[in-house]
């Protein structure tokens, strides 16, 4: 939060809200009305679900309220299928509007009599639902609107059709929105305004909720409610986050798929089908492919990296035998491929192996886990009494790192750094207290003679 457009919005601590970040999406309303013209323009507010797209909407047409515009919310939900329906809805959703008001007996024409001093912002959340009058939508309704003091806000979790951005009278008011989780320091920004969280409990919802916004929230309400939530209760959290993104799944055909997913870095529509013995056909990739928490790319599809953490964290507390063979199955799959492709495809599936197996890498060759799925504690300095318990991580790791003739010199150098310089090793442990990893850091001065 540090420029000055992103400073107007910093007010949710006077207000008593708990919005946070967004400040580009926010910048570019005030910039819609402080326009001279007014011109009708299209927001697209995308992303996965839970990643606060009705959040946004709700804060942009409360702004737009208190700018003296007409705001309309609208759930794609509730439109129906057909013209008709719509345009009911959306003049009972106008007639509210203007209850009080006078000089508009039909509500519709509140829409032929916009002005740059009379603007509507006319928004609709879940606009994915309205996929079989999007056509109509965009060639009858949005070209029958006026071209000044209107804003048309539609909040998905796909991203709108090409069409869109290729429209030859749209594709220039059309503004597009992909909402990204949110930054350390919105994560703070958002911990702080609940006021008596402790800095250790902060330091877990950070690390446990990825800047996942309705992680966040839900996280922030369950600390508020009982400030020592025990630290196996957070994986709860996961649970709710993981339901909130598989609601997008409504065929139960693609649920395997995105298991796999879970599991793997990209896979196509060959490798999902060998992996689960069935035939994924064209039209389930496809499917798959329009899931807002999924990405295509030259190898395939892939989570978002966020779902991924999440609804592997899920997967692995639902069913972990199940999860651990299925690994194993797509190890198998992946050797052969490996041995038989070229250096740059090599390396990419390596890549992908050690991503896979890097549970049994921390299982079983004790690897301490420093990615953004790790709950154990943040770093501190070494105590004296740690001692002991570093030179037993030291023989481990000289075990299968060093020679033998090597090991005899690691211990020795290690009490002398721990006697001259403790502050330069710092160590990590699990949820029990145990030490299970170190980080050595040594100053080296080199100075040089001429």
């Amino acid at each position: 939060m540090g420029n000055s457009s992103e400073a107007k919005y910093d007010k949710y601590a006077k207000d008593g809200k708990r919005f946070v970040g967004r400040a580009k999406e926010l910048t570019a309303l005030e910039a819609w009305f402080n326009h001279p013209e007014a011109p009708l323009t299209i927001f697209s507010i995308t992303g996965m679900g839970g990643i606060g797209k009705s959040s946004l909407l709700s804060e942009m047409l409360s702004i737009s309220r208190d700018q003296g515009a007409t705001a309309i919310w609208m759930d794609g939900r509730a439109c129906g299928a057909t013209p008709s329906v719509f345009m009911e809805y959306l003049s009972s959703t106008l007639g509210l509007e203007i209850l009080d008001g006078e000089g508009y007996p039909r509500p519709l024409s509140l829409l032929r009599n916009t002005s740059i001093e009379k603007r509507i912002v006319l928004a609709v959340d879940n606009y994915e639902e309205l996929a079989l009058l999007e056509s109509w939508f965009m060639e009858v309704f949005i070209s029958k609107l006026p071209l000044r003091g209107i804003l048309v806000i539609l909040a998905s979790r796909p991203e709108l059709a090409s069409a869109w951005r290729t429209h030859p009278r749209l594709y220039q008011r059309f503004v597009p929105m992909r909402l990204q989780h949110f930054t350390t320091n919105e994560i703070t920004e958002y911990i702080t305004v609940a006021g008596l969280l402790n800095r250790g409990m902060a330091g877990t919802i950070t690390r446990m909720t990825d800047g996942h916004p309705l992680g966040l929230a839900l996280a922030v309400e369950a600390a508020d409610q009982r400030r020592n939530l025990p630290q196996a209760e957070w994986a709860e959290l996961s649970h709710m986050i993981s339901a909130r993104l598989l609601l997008e799944l409504t065929n139960l055909r693609l649920h395997p798929m995105v298991e796999v997913l879970t599991l793997i870095e990209t896979a196509n529509q060959e490798l999902l089908s060998s992996v689960l013995d069935m035939t994924v056909t064209q039209e389930d990739y496809h499917m798959l492919r329009q899931m807002s928490f999924i990405r295509s790319g030259p190898d395939g599809l892939g989570l978002h990296d966020m779902a991924r953490v999440h609804l592997l964290r899920d997967f692995r507390q639902r069913e972990p035998h199940r999860l651990q063979t299925m690994r194993i199955k797509i190890a198998k799959l992946l050797k052969p491929l490996h041995e038989q492709a070229g250096a740059h495809e090599r390396r990419q599936i390596a890549r992908k192996m050690l991503l896979l197996c890097q549970e049994s890498m921390l299982q079983y060759r004790k690897y301490a886990d420093v990615s953004r799925d790790s709950l154990f504690s943040s770093l501190e300095t070494m105590r004296k009494e740690d001692l002991p318990a570093l030179h037993s991580l030291l023989q481990q790791w000289c075990e299968y790192s060093v020679e033998p003739w090597q090991a005899v010199s690691y211990g020795p150098f290690l009490d002398e750094l721990a006697h001259r310089y403790p502050e330069g090793i710092v160590l990590m442990r699990d949820k029990l207290g145990e030490t299970i990893a170190m980080f050595i850091t040594v100053l080296v001065v080199v100075v040089s003679y001429f």
